[in-house]
């Protein structure tokens, strides 16, 4: 968990310098929330060397490092294979906001069992899909797809299963100028869900309030007794 929210490294999958393409908001956010590890794009379609000053590759075995977390906004019926290819390249931890999945069509739902049986194939451990994924204010990390300012830094840390959800809740703090460390935006939860997100923030020295919204929970016992574990600061 540490890797996702303090990458060393990542690379946005999907980045192009087209005003539509909707990854490069996500590296205009890193830029405008002073993210200081690498960066990298992969987009086999893309013509630039560069998008924004960020290095531009056609392949992801083409990066001259594997990145800590790889960042993944490209069409569900691609993302499977993606996975597996970074996963053979190295890279283990991984951001996937991308729809079109289980809770799209039939269709959806066998893409999303690909993803997860290929992540788990080489130990991937991903955020997603159908989510707006994670962010830090600690250290500039800004995952989501839509423009953010950047919240100032305090201790309520947001786990939310909506991604709109949580961008409103960031909105609000902002507009209130309540510091936040985290949140996370879950969407489907197919791998981490709220019970790996509670044990981490419940540990998390930078967070001293954790702020849940949840539609389902998937393991109820081990949600219980995570929250039972965690220590309210003094």
């Amino acid at each position: 968990m540490q890797q996702l929210f303090y990458p060393g490294s990542l690379v946005i999958i999907g980045l192009s310098s087209k005003p539509s393409n909707i990854p490069r908001i996500t590296l205009e956010n890193l830029l405008r929330w002073g993210y200081r590890g690498r960066i990298f794009g992969v987009n086999p379609r893309c013509e630039d060397v560069h998008v924004d000053g960020i290095r531009m590759y056609k392949n992801i075995e083409e990066l001259p490092e594997v990145p800590d977390l790889a960042f993944c906004l490209i069409p569900a019926k691609f993302v499977p294979d993606m996975v597996e290819r970074c996963g053979r390249f190295g890279i283990r931890r991984m951001a996937i906001p991308s729809g079109g999945f289980s809770e799209f069509s039939e269709e959806g739902r066998k893409l999303a069992e690909e993803t997860l049986h290929n992540a788990r194939r080489f130990g991937i451990r991903f955020v997603g899909p159908n989510g707006v994924t994670v962010a830090n204010t600690d250290n500039g990390l800004c995952l989501p797809f839509v423009p953010l300012h950047k919240a100032p830094k305090g201790g309520m840390s947001i786990i939310s299963q909506s991604g709109g959800v949580s961008l409103m809740m960031l909105n609000f703090l902002l507009d209130e100028n309540v510091g936040l460390s985290k949140f996370a935006s879950i969407g489907n939860k197919l791998d981490m869900d709220e019970v790996d997100f509670l044990e981490y923030f419940g540990e998390d020295p930078h967070t001293r309030i954790i702020c849940l919204y949840l539609e389902s929970v998937n393991r109820g016992r081990d949600f219980v007794e995570a929250a039972a574990k965690i220590v309210c600061p003094g």
